[in-house]
């Protein structure tokens, strides 16, 4: 993708915060996005407490891989890790 599109920079992140932009991959991984933007803004202590309150296992950090199990008759290539 990198290649058709050189002037894009891409990111391996879970999620991205960038000034006023904000992104992920994944309906979770907002949630853990979110909990990033309470710790930076309000606390870890308060951050761990939403997230308890999600039953959330833990807060994930941006560089964490998206866990994906693979599609059945997907390519290969779909399978291969980001990173």
């Amino acid at each position: 993708m990198a290649g058709a599109h050189p002037g894009i920079r891409l990111s391996h992140q879970l999620f991205e915060i960038d000034r006023d932009r904000l992104t992920c991959g994944g309906g979770t991984a907002a949630m853990d996005m979110m909990m990033t933007l309470i710790a930076s803004h309000h606390g870890s202590e308060l951050a761990e407490a939403v997230s308890a309150h999600f039953v959330l296992e833990r807060v994930r950090m941006a560089d964490e891989p998206q866990p994906a199990a693979p599609l059945a008759g997907a390519p290969e290539a779909w399978s291969t890790p980001w990173r």
